[in-house]
Order: structure tokens, then sequence, then C-alpha cells
């Protein structure tokens, strides 16, 4: 079943003071299983800051843990879900070719780890996304 358990995106509140950003980044296409793992220096916190599919599209099946706790279950990752029913994005205001924006969903917070896979097959597109560590 697809889901996604908003009450542990936000990594239980509080602020967050970002000490370094990643800029864009992307995970190619044709990639499986997990599709990145990102795990913050000692004393310091992780935050995904942006995920899209890049530079069209979508990409089913993508669940995402923070800490170990599922957050994302079997989502359709998309660039904008126009109202999409089972579609997600992260961050905003990333604008594709398409005028398209990202941004369902501002963040995802994570103490220890956030680990973004494909659970069936490899992805079709390319995958963008951005990070922050932080106290």
């Amino acid at each position: 079943m697809a889901t996604a358990d908003l009450k542990l995106v936000y990594g239980g509140g509080g602020s967050f003071k970002p000490s370094f950003f990643s800029g864009r980044l992307q995970i190619a296409s044709a990639s499986s299983g997990t599709l990145l793992t990102l795990t913050p220096p000692a004393g310091k916190k992780v935050r995904l800051t942006g995920l899209i599919v890049t530079p069209t599209g979508t990409e089913a099946n993508i669940s995402i843990t923070a800490d170990g706790n599922a957050v994302i279950t079997n989502l359709t990752l998309s660039v904008g879900t126009n109202g999409s029913a089972g579609n997600f994005s992260v961050g905003a205001p990333w604008v594709n070719s398409t005028g398209q924006g990202a941004g369902d969903i501002p963040y995802i917070d994570g103490i220890s780890s956030i680990v973004i896979q494909k659970t069936t097959g490899s992805t079709a597109a390319a995958i963008a996304y951005s990070y922050a560590y932080g106290e």
C-alpha cells in the first residue's frame, strides 16, 4: 500500500540551523534498489531539501525512511504533482523546463540517516536531489 507518514517527515519539530548545503545533485537513470543514503557527520542532523524527477515525468515505487522509520512508502515521485493522487515531490520551488514545480513536502529531516529506495525495477528518469547538514 502506498503511504506517506507526515508526522515523521519533519523530525519532531524544533529548529534546524544549516551548516552545509549540497546544491543540486543527481541520481542517474537506470538506478535500482537503494538510490541514496544520506548520513550526517557526527553531531549533525540531515535534511532532504529537494527530490524531483528530472527533467519531466514520474517515477513510481519510491520509498523513503528517516532514522529507520518509513516516511514515504511506494509513492510516485514527480516533477510537480498536478493534483495526481499518490504523487509527491520534496522541496520548493525547483521548476523544470515545462514550468512544473516541486514542493508537496517542504523537507524531510533525519537524525542519523535518510534512505531513498526504488522498491520495484529501475528508474526510467534521472532524479535530482539536494540536502543539508545542520544542528
